[in-house]
């Protein structure tokens, strides 16, 4: 059963060895077909019923991934088959000055797929290999697979060990080192910090596979894209820069251009992987390219992307900009706009709500300036619900101006057009047209108390002549008597008619 399996395998190996690059989509099958050999060998179930990757190994410099996922790896067509040419492309070229050469390959997984499969094409004369791996049930799988391909003559050392740990046998020196283990963005899994630490062992004309990991920054928008620039390289010179660092450090500073901006200014993150010279991994032609997208970025105009990957267990890229507000908040109009009724800010009180119906106004602009639209509605003599009924009807600015000028008898008067310039006025400052506070009349205290409790006794605001007036007025509407506890809990139309403020609170 062995011989079969193992010449259909090699088979197989030769086929992708073969293939032009663009007979390479073309070829999951075999990749599927090679796996399946791989698990029938090892006996690894890759897609249990119930899988929880709870068997990965922490490292001082990220995660190590446990041997299903290391395996599961194999089944990404296009990633297997470009590093399988890669590798093949690099020991050639390596014999084709040297008569036999040293491979490290740290990370091998269940399969050691990026090399193994390539082995019984060299003699192992030619090449010998070191086999590092953190799990030891990885190791007793790849040793299923050595048996399989018949080249356990090429294995010089088979270790069990964290690589970020290991030392080599003094003056040991490597012609190719082999690690894949990361993720895209260099996110999560230690493969800086692994090629930092094995770059020292690199021969002088050797190299690392990948070759480079690149990492760029992209503006992306509706109408096209626009390059920032390279975030990161990893390759042999900043690998072994790294190595020289007592505390390493990567660090990046990008400008922002000066660019228009529309409602998708995102920022874009990618990876491209050249594994080995012309064999190179390209934006989503594997789990390993997927871009990073920071949506709705909005990123302020000729100012600094800047970039830091932090080392450690959880290894990562940050990324800090300045932004500006969200599209939806700069495409509304200004409060100094008099578009509308030739008064201030009712043309953005129209455009906020006009947003916030179709779900595109941010939370916040909403919260910061509720207060003052309240008060404008007050102003406009149209109450909060007779408001918000009227700009919801209302399919244009012109529309909902109209039906202002319906509740207001034709025309706004000019006591009311200066108080609503002085409210927006001291609402918003001048020189920004961001909101500020509005200055309140009331102390610390009093607001604390108002917020704690729901009322407040403000002493002497109105005569006792006017409170009592007010209070007639009230009792009246409400209809309701004061001597007659019975009245004061019945509904009655007149209590939900014509509201004007929401019931956040009773000032007296």
């Amino acid at each position: 059963m062995e011989i079969p399996m193992r010449s259909q395998f090699q088979k197989i190996t030769r086929q992708i060895l073969d293939a032009s690059d663009e007979e390479l989509n073309a070829n999951k099958p075999n990749i599927d077909r090679l796996v399946s050999i791989l698990c029938e060998v090892t006996s690894l179930n890759i897609h249990p019923d119930i899988f929880v990757d709870d068997k990965f190994s922490s490292t001082t410099q990220g995660k190590a991934v446990s041997m299903i996922t290391a395996a599961q790896c194999a089944e990404e067509f296009m990633r297997t088959q470009v590093f399988l040419r890669g590798v093949n492309q690099a020991i050639l070229d390596q014999l084709a000055h040297k008569e036999n050469i040293n491979i490290l390959y740290a990370g091998t997984g269940p399969f050691g797929l990026l090399l193994l499969p390539l082995l019984p094409n060299f003699a192992a004369s030619s090449v010998q290999v070191t086999l590092l791996d953190i799990h030891q049930e990885s190791l007793d799988a790849l040793q299923k697979v050595l048996h399989l391909l018949n080249v356990n003559d090429h294995i010089k050392a088979v270790e069990c060990v964290d690589i970020l740990q290991w030392q080599p046998q003094p003056e040991q020196t490597f012609d190719i080192i082999i690690s894949e283990t990361m993720k895209a963005m260099l996110d999560q899994e230690p493969q800086v910090s692994i090629f930092a630490h094995l770059s020292p062992w690199l021969a002088e004309d050797g190299c690392l596979v990948p070759e480079s990991i690149r990492i760029d920054a992209w503006l992306t928008q509706r109408n096209g894209t626009t390059y920032l620039g390279n975030v990161f390289t990893l390759d042999h010179e900043s690998a072994h820069q790294l190595s020289q660092q007592t505390e390493p450090s990567i660090q990046q500073a990008l400008v922002i251009p000066n660019y228009p901006i529309d409602a998708s200014s995102d920022l874009k993150f990618t990876t491209d992987i050249t594994v080995y010279s012309k064999h190179i991994l390209s934006e989503n032609q594997c789990s390993l390219n997927l871009p990073y997208r920071i949506r709705k970025a909005y990123p302020k105009p000729d100012s600094t992307l800047y970039c830091c990957y932090e080392f450690g267990v959880h290894p990562t890229f940050k990324f800090e900009f300045e932004s500006l507000a969200s599209f939806a908040e700069q495409s509304l109009p200004a409060a100094s706009n008099q578009d509308l009724l030739n008064l201030p800010y009712l043309n953005r009180i129209w455009h906020k709500h006009n947003q916030q119906r179709h779900n595109k106004l941010p939370p916040h602009i909403q919260q910061q300036e509720w207060a003052l639209d309240i008060k404008v509605f007050d102003i406009l003599k149209l109450g909060l619900e007779r408001a918000i009924q009227s700009l919801y009807c209302s399919q244009t600015p012109q529309q909902w101006g109209q039906s202002i000028l319906e509740h207001n008898q034709g025309h706004i008067t000019e006591q009311q057009s200066q108080q609503l310039q002085e409210c927006v006025a001291r609402y918003f400052d001048a020189n920004t047209s961001k909101n500020a506070s509005i200055p309140s009349p009331l102390t610390k205290e009093q607001l604390s108390f108002w917020r704690q409790n729901g009322y407040l006794v403000i002493p002497k605001v109105i005569t006792e002549k006017e409170c009592q007036a007010l209070l007639e007025d009230i009792c009246h509407h409400m209809q309701l008597s004061l001597t007659d506890p019975e009245s004061w809990y019945q509904h009655t139309t007149p209590q939900h008619h014509n509201t004007t403020t929401p019931n956040h609170g009773s000032v007296v």
